[in-house]
């Protein structure tokens, strides 16, 4: 019993070296030690006063709470910074693909050339090119570098083409006629009465405006 008041003693000269060094969590540990070797007032006192001073019932669970809470803190806002970083490149990036696409588009001299289609081709099949080009090009889904305008050249072509009237003098006059309606002469006809905005919308969202 000697040695293990010894032994006590020196838990207890620890524990009150922890407290100066503002270790609670250390000098509990070593006092309740003290306690289990050899019971004294000494540490009952420092242990009680450590209870209504730090709650070191569970201080040590609290602490390792804490750290934890501390790391995923840490981790959820890297995490959250990932996130935005994702966004922020989701939202900005495009592939190589996409930016030759849009390239392609500019290229095209003709509305036929712009949807991918012949003179000769069927509404059903001019539908189904807008369709597929429109979701590809939509701003939305593309964000290269004219992808945009790209997007309204392909909803003013679509717009032309599909008007029965339109498309026959398209056919008749030719792109040369589209230039200068482009600067304002409405009246050849070559210009889509609707944006392509609200072509996409009309289009992709039911009900097709009919032909007037």
């Amino acid at each position: 019993m000697e040695s293990n008041k010894d032994e006590a003693e020196r838990c207890i000269e620890i524990a009150v070296s922890a407290l100066q060094n503002h270790q609670p969590d250390k000098a509990r540990r070593f006092l309740e030690k003290a306690q289990k070797l050899f019971p004294t007032q000494k540490a009952q006192r420092l242990l009680e006063s450590l209870t209504l001073n730090g709650n070191p019932h569970g201080s040590n669970n609290n602490c390792g709470e804490n750290e934890g809470n501390g790391v995923r803190h840490r981790a959820a806002s890297a995490g959250e910074e990932r996130s935005e970083d994702s966004a922020t490149d989701g939202a900005k990036s495009y592939t190589a693909e996409q930016l030759d696409a849009v390239k392609q588009i500019k290229k095209c001299k003709t509305y036929y050339e712009t949807l991918g289609v012949t003179k000769d081709v069927s509404d059903d099949d001019l539908k189904k090119a807008y369709r597929k080009l429109a979701l590809k090009f939509h701003p939305d889904k593309n964000h290269a570098p004219g992808a945009t305008e790209a997007f309204k050249a392909i909803g003013n072509a679509y717009a032309v083409l599909s008007n029965t009237e339109k498309r026959k003098q398209y056919d008749l006059y030719g792109e040369e006629k589209v230039q200068h309606s482009r600067h304002g002469h409405s009246h050849h006809g070559f210009e889509a009465d609707i944006s392509p905005e609200d072509l996409f919308n009309m289009f992709f969202g039911g009900g097709f405006p009919s032909s007037k």
